[in-house]
C-alpha cells in the first residue's frame, strides 16, 4: 500500500504487528525512535538491504523481550557506522548474520542475552571496539576476527567456556582482562 522506493525517513513509528518490518527500504536514510511493542516477535530480516540506512534509533519504551530471532536484522545497511542494538534479550535464539554488510566498528555497550543457540558470522566484519559488552551465553566467540582492537570491561556471566574465544584475533593491541567469574 506504500511505494517502498519513495520512504526516506520512517521516524517516530509505532509497530505492534509481526507483519510490518523495513526489508528492502533501499531509500530508507533515518528510522528514529522507532517504537516495538510485545507483539513483534520476529526482527529476522527486519532491516535487510536498506544500504541507504545511516541512523536508526529505538525508543527506550520498546519491548523486545518476545523478539525470538534477529537473524540477518541488519543485513546490507552499508551506510550504519553505529550500532543500534543495545540489548538483544534472553528470548532472542538466532542471531546468524545479524551485522553482516554494515559498517560498524564498534558495539560498546552491548548485552547478548543468554537464550542465543545460533550466531554464524554475528560479528561485524570490520569491528575494532567491544568495550564494556555483557556475552550470557556460551555461543558468542571472537574467534577469527581479524579487525577487533580493544575489549575492554567484558563480561560473560555464566559462561564456562573459553576454548578458542580470541582465536586468530590478531589485531589487539591490548591484553584481554578476563573476568573473575572465569
Amino acid at each position: 500500500w506504500i511505494d517502498i522506493s519513495q520512504i526516506t525517513s520512517a521516524n517516530d513509528v509505532v509497530i505492534k504487528n509481526n507483519a510490518m518490518s523495513f526489508e528492502n527500504y533501499s531509500n530508507l536514510v533515518t528510522c528514529n525512535n522507532l517504537l516495538l511493542t510485545s507483539n513483534v516477535r520476529s526482527m529476522s530480516n527486519y532491516f535487510k538491504n536498506c544500504g541507504a540506512l545511516n541512523t536508526l534509533s529505538f525508543n527506550a519504551s520498546s519491548d523486545i523481550s518476545n523478539v525470538e530471532n534477529m537473524s540477518n536484522m541488519l543485513d546490507g545497511c552499508s551506510s550504519l557506522t553505529i550500532n543500534p542494538i543495545q540489548n538483544i534479550p534472553d528470548s532472542v535464539t538466532n542471531i546468524d548474520y545479524i551485522y553482516k554488510g554494515t559498517n560498524i566498528t564498534d558495539i560498546s555497550g552491548l548485552t547478548i542475552g543468554s537464550g542465543i543457540v545460533s550466531a554464524t558470522e554475528w560479528c561485524p566484519s570490520n569491528l575494532k571496539i567491544a568495550n564494556n559488552v555483557t556475552i550470557k551465553n556460551n555461543v558468542i566467540t571472537f574467534t577469527g576476527n581479524t579487525t577487533l582492537q580493544y575489549i575492554k570491561n567484558f563480561s560473560r556471566p555464566n559462561s564456562n567456556n573459553w576454548k578458542g574465544y580470541f582465536k586468530d584475533c590478531t589485531a589487539l593491541k591490548e591484553d584481554v582482562y578476563f573476568p573473575s567469574n572465569t
